[in-house]
């Protein structure tokens, strides 16, 4: 059984994977923490997940892309309903993005190198591990297979726990490791800096360190309609009832 409290991750994948997907999936209760596993494998696909497709795709700037996306899908999925509770609940949570992009063997020979790059992303900071394999030593599936138990290492970094030794992945490559401060540590200077769409702030809240007391970063859907002032106690305005605006 699988138990992490107060955090919730997206993970997003491209170019292999699929071992690792495999293994989450395998993992009583691994959904009470990861809420969805994208794989945008096409290049469209990839474009449009991320907003852009930087080259070379296998790149740290791609993973921290599919990161920083992953970690806007989760803060989506985490805020959709603005109930007092759910957002109560969604500022005490921590919201992480995964993102990976990989080049193993193909149906025909590569130029490059046969590696990877596996990100993660809080709102703060990224961590970050590259993946280098020596070519003609393993088939697809065993690359794949490195790349899984790369993408479960970058998880495990992300959540803070504790996994499986990288023995398997630094015979003929190697794995490292670091972490890349991103900006501000609270919600309300992201946003100030343009680094974030919206700052939502619910005095009565404890969220999750580093985003600053009562402050949280909100990805507002599409369409949301923000009513300033005072409503106390809270009321429900529809779109039918005009003389509630």
């Amino acid at each position: 059984a699988f138990e992490v409290k107060g955090k919730k991750m997206v993970i997003a994948t491209t170019g292999s994977g699929g071992h690792a997907i495999r293994i989450l999936c395998q993992v009583p209760g691994m959904s009470q923490v990861v809420m969805e596993i994208n794989v945008p494998y096409a290049r469209e696909s990839s474009t449009q997940y991320m907003g852009a497709c930087p080259e070379p795709v296998v790149s740290e700037e791609c993973a921290i892309m599919l990161a920083k996306a992953s970690y806007q899908r989760a803060l989506n999925l985490g805020f959709r309903d603005f109930s007092p509770a759910a957002l109560r609940k969604g500022m005490e949570t921590e919201f992480i993005g995964l993102g990976c992009t990989a080049a193993v063997v193909s149906n025909r020979p590569r130029r490059g190198l046969h590696h990877a790059f596996a990100a993660s992303y809080n709102g703060s900071s990224v961590k970050l591990r590259t993946l280098v394999m020596d070519k003609g030593r393993r088939d697809r599936k065993e690359e794949d297979e490195c790349v899984g138990r790369l993408i479960l290492r970058t998880v495990a970094d992300a959540l803070e726990i504790e996994a499986p030794a990288l023995s398997v992945l630094t015979e003929g490559g190697e794995a490292s490791r670091c972490i890349v401060p991103f900006g501000s540590h609270t919600a309300l200077q992201r946003f100030c800096e343009g680094q974030v769409s919206s700052a939502f702030f619910f005095p009565s809240a404890e969220p999750h360190s580093g985003t600053g007391k009562g402050l949280c970063e909100v990805a507002f859907p599409k369409g949301s309609l923000i009513l300033p002032g005072s409503f106390n106690p809270l009321h429900e305005v529809g779109a039918s009832d005009p003389a509630g605006l």
